[in-house]
């Protein structure tokens, strides 16, 4: 909520689970000057962890985004869910310094935005 400021929407149709994030001026804060750049992650951990060697891991990243410029778009992911698997899926935004991870823990974000 203090890193990203925008809007995302997530919607569950069948086995897929869809997340779509509003990317626009100011919808990320430059928590200071040697940031440049800015990009979202979605993350799914599905399977069962009682269950031995069930757990998997899918993840997409969008495109960077320059803090500098004014973007007017939405950053889609998707993921199909196997059926009847549990499943938890996050959204991370993150900063870029130049062409290095921000070191600062205060630019990176994440939210957990659908369970089952």
């Amino acid at each position: 909520e203090k890193l990203y400021e925008g809007q995302y929407r997530v919607r569950k149709a069948g086995q897929t689970v869809s997340i779509n994030v509003r990317v626009s001026k100011g919808c990320m804060n430059a928590r200071n000057t040697l940031v440049t750049h800015y990009y979202f992650e979605a993350v799914a951990l599905l399977g069962d962890a009682m269950i031995p060697n069930s757990l998997r891991v899918e993840d997409d990243k969008s495109l960077l985004f320059d803090f500098t410029k004014t973007y007017k778009t939405t950053v889609s992911f998707s993921f199909v869910l196997p059926p009847d698997t549990p499943y938890l899926i996050w959204l991370k935004a993150g900063c870029m310094e130049g062409h290095e991870a921000a070191i600062h823990p205060k630019h990176y974000g994440m939210r957990v935005v659908a369970v089952g």
